[in-house]
């Protein structure tokens, strides 16, 4: 259950109706996946999870940005960036998979989270929410694969 006070709760959950994964959903739709996860204000700089780590808890930004990216040595690729109404770390939570690439807050964050077991009974309960999750996660899974590619061929020599 989320901790915040009840009043930004609401303007969260009627900014939630706003993004296209919430089309069709009421405020008080949106109230129920709110109830269902915790509000974190995350800081500028903040690793959300780390490349490697077992995933233990999917993410929707709120609002801010995080950016995606992997450490190769003293190099750091970065994949793509997730903004407001992305889903994160989906995959590696219903594959019980470890996070293939880190998060980190751009200039701070709002971020929705869902431990397992949370996420787990809501796609299980709302058809239209899972696919539309998996829509979004097959999207953004293309664009990182665009952007590795691309550095990968960036750092072979000619």
């Amino acid at each position: 259950m989320s901790s915040s006070p009840e009043a930004p709760e609401a303007a969260y959950a009627d900014l939630m109706v706003t993004f296209p994964l919430f089309e069709g959903y009421t405020s008080r739709g949106a109230q129920t996946l709110l109830d269902r996860g915790r509000i974190r204000q995350c800081q500028a700089g903040e690793v959300l999870y780390h490349g490697g780590q077992p995933a233990e808890a999917v993410l929707l930004v709120l609002g801010g940005e995080v950016e995606h990216f992997l450490t190769r040595g003293a190099r750091e690729v970065r994949l793509g960036w997730a903004g407001p109404s992305h889903v994160l770390a989906d995959v590696q939570v219903m594959g019980h998979l470890p996070h293939p690439a880190s998060a980190r807050v751009r200039d701070g964050a709002t971020v929705l989270e869902w431990d397992r077991a949370a996420f787990d009974r809501l796609i299980g309960a709302d058809s239209v929410f899972a696919r539309r999750v998996m829509q979004q996660t097959a999207l953004s899974l293309a664009a990182q694969a665009e952007v590795l590619v691309a550095s990968l061929a960036a750092m072979q020599p000619e």
